[in-house]
């Protein structure tokens, strides 16, 4: 009963101390929550980061000042600071941009978001996106920001996150600038992400529900080149024939018509032939193809195993005789096998070289040409 009766009595003169005749322990954990939003100790940490060169973390907490005190006294003085880190990290824009004591809070956060995009820093460049759409919601600027948040994804080949939040975009903004652009930027994601039947279905659709935008040209460009990908190129010649009126891709699109109709007479080698040579002469059908080296191989390999299969047999070594035999017949039918393989190959590879020399001459180029794939 004593025991508890001090025990009781110790509590209730802890409870009315005060806070700084506490252990230091417990006064840091009192005091945690005003570290984190004080605006001399952020402005201190940011500081600290910078000396130290870390000039991501120090920025950020920088922002983190701005934001939560915009009308503090060293405002102005953090606003240099992220100018130093803007022109450190080669960002001279930023830097002058910063210089002229743009103070407002919503320009600083989206200012640092396309900085992150800008450098190439895409997930870090989604987490102030995000930041700035979380905190002002009814800003003009936020379709924009969500548009980048989903060009984000696409640059960082998030295919599947950058798709979905295109496709909303376009729902929520249709008619809108954003809007348009991110109907169009779904098509380009399948098409990056090889899912060539979705960006085609993508395109087209963008097609009909903007024809006169400035978009459908390109999403014309790119199912064209699509479909030359696939090897389709009777839809290929159609979509380029459609584009020859137009001012960025007449040219291009008349060389690659131009190549097309000369596909017909591209030198090519008939699959038929390549096997019933293989079958009359192993290692003929590769000699036709132009593999010389597998033809001399196949040849020998076959001459070899059906050598062998006769001498067992002849020497009554049954066993080995049907062992080699059968290995033989394998060995035969995978040669007659291969120069059919090859006599295709050798015409898909032709037909590519024939269309290379022209498709090359706009694949890297910028204007919106598609990149060039191995």
């Amino acid at each position: 009963m004593r025991r508890t009766f001090l025990i009781a009595l110790l509590l209730a003169t802890l409870s009315v101390l005060p806070l700084h005749l506490l252990p230091a322990a417990f006064a840091g954990q009192a005091g945690a929550d005003i570290v984190l939003t004080d605006a001399g100790s952020i402005k201190a940490f940011g500081d600290s980061l910078f000396h130290r060169e870390s000039l991501f973390q120090s920025s950020m907490e920088y922002e983190r000042f701005l934001y939560l005190h915009p009308s503090h006294p060293d405002a102005p003085g953090v606003l240099f600071n992220l100018a130093a880190v803007a022109q450190r990290a080669g960002d001279q824009q930023a830097a002058i941009d910063r210089s002229t004591g743009d103070a407002d809070r919503e320009k600083s956060l989206l200012g640092f978001a396309d900085h992150l995009f800008e450098q190439g820093h895409y997930y870090q460049a989604i987490t102030e996106y995000e930041r700035f759409i979380y905190f002002n919601p009814g800003h003009p600027s936020v379709p924009r920001a969500r548009f980048q948040t989903a060009c984000c994804y696409k640059m960082g080949a998030q295919y599947d996150k950058a798709i979905d939040l295109y496709r909303r975009l376009g729902e929520e903004y249709s008619g809108r600038e954003e809007g348009i652009e991110a109907a169009f930027q779904a098509g380009e994601c399948f098409r990056l992400g090889e899912d060539f039947d979705q960006a085609l279905s993508e395109y087209s659709r963008f097609i009909r529900e903007y024809p006169a935008h400035p978009l459908a040209d390109k999403a014309c460009w790119n199912m064209a080149w699509t479909y030359l990908q696939l090897a389709d190129y009777h839809s290929a010649r159609k979509e380029l024939t459609s584009l020859c009126e137009s001012s960025l891709y007449r040219k291009p699109s008349q060389e690659l018509i131009a190549a097309l109709d000369e596909l017909p007479h591209v030198r090519h080698k008939s699959p038929v032939i390549a096997g019933a040579l293989a079958a009359l002469m192993p290692g003929a059908g590769h000699l036709y193809t132009g593999h010389k080296k597998q033809a001399l191989f196949s040849f020998v390999t076959n001459a070899l195993l059906m050598f062998g299969s006769y001498e067992a047999f002849d020497r009554e070594l049954y066993t080995a005789g049907g062992f080699l035999s059968l290995f033989s017949l394998n060995y035969y039918s995978g040669n007659i096998f291969g120069a059919i393989t090859g006599a295709h190959k050798f015409n898909r590879n032709s037909r590519e070289e024939h269309l290379r020399q022209v498709m090359q001459k706009y694949a890297d180029q910028g204007n919106g040409f598609p990149p060039s794939r191995e």
